[in-house]
């Protein structure tokens, strides 16, 4: 369950991260209707998530280190006893120190964008350190593992994460952006809820062109690795792993369903008053199943492919 709970974290970190060089790359540079002082202030904040999820890498990959080791030690051993071996000769350990340099280079390089972050060229290095880790799973999952096509299983991995960052990982800062956190008595300024609800009127329009490629690329992989590793269509609803994939596609419909009444109902409406509320609230609940997808995805990490039970 701990290495569940751990690989969750990974993932919804990663795929936060990438969302946030999205977000900054791709998308402010097209907000030409806010000023300077109002991207400046989007891209630290943007910055800020980047920190905190490159942060929330770190005590997850001592969890799955700390489970690794559990789960090979003999009884009597020292609980770090076999962590030499494990993490210079196995693919996991390769994997796992691939990651810790990536998380190292990702956090690095949002700590300097925090610093000027309308500088377009320092979010460069959080971008490859956000690259680096949308490799990671590929490396410790059901890819590198794959006896037939395991290039093309490796690279369709990495598309997906990438894919999941661009699309669920862009709208996930926006929704972080668009929030107006309350003080200590629980309550919101206007001036900050004015400015969260200016945030996602700036912020939304612009997001088709990245979470469309994004989602597009991330549906074609999931496609693509699931007729990989199926030895039957049947797999599909008699496995346990395919029972799995079935409710995580229908759960991505969802969030699709849902990406396209905010783009084409609820987006044009926020000139209104009730406008911005309902978007959020609808932003609220895509996120959520996202999560819950996240979720699914790190269990079926652990759950045996078909043939293998």
């Amino acid at each position: 369950m701990e290495w569940i709970v751990a690989r969750w974290i990974t993932f919804v970190a990663t795929v936060l991260a990438t969302g946030t060089c999205a977000v900054a790359l791709a998308l402010l540079p097209r907000a030409t209707d806010a000023d300077g002082d109002a991207r400046r202030l989007i891209a630290r904040d943007s910055a800020r998530i980047g920190i905190a999820a490159a942060l929330a890498l770190i005590p997850a990959a001592f969890m799955r280190l700390s489970d690794q080791l559990f789960a090979l030690r003999s009884p009597g051993d020292a609980m770090f006893a076999g962590a030499v071996p494990l993490l210079t000769s196995t693919m996991w350990g390769n994997g796992f120190l691939w990651q810790s340099a990536a998380t190292l280079l990702a956090l690095a390089g949002f700590a300097h964008a925090h610093g000027a972050p309308a500088v377009r060229s320092r979010w460069i290095v959080p971008a490859l350190g956000c690259l680096a880790l949308c490799a990671t799973p590929s490396l410790q999952g059901h890819a590198i593992g794959s006896e037939t096509y395991t290039s093309l299983a490796v690279a369709v991995d990495i598309a997906h994460v990438t894919g999941a960052g661009l699309w669920l990982g862009a709208i996930g800062v926006i929704g972080l952006l668009g929030v107006a956190i309350p003080n200590g008595d629980g309550i919101v300024s206007p001036a900050h809820a004015s400015r969260a609800d200016a945030r996602l009127r700036l912020l939304v329009p612009l997001v088709p062109p990245v979470a469309l490629p994004g989602a597009a690329l991330l549906l074609l992989s999931g496609m693509t690795a699931t007729i990989l590793k199926l030895t039957d269509v049947r797999d599909l609803w008699v496995e346990t792993w395919g029972r799995y994939v079935l409710v995580k596609m229908l759960l991505v419909t969802i969030i699709v369903a849902l990406g396209a009444r905010n783009w084409r109902h609820l987006g044009p409406r926020m000139a209104r008053a009730d406008g911005v509320p309902a978007l959020r609230r609808s932003l609220i609940i895509e996120l959520l199943i996202a999560l819950l997808v996240l979720l699914i995805t790190a269990v079926l990490i652990v759950t045996p492919l078909p043939g293998e039970a």
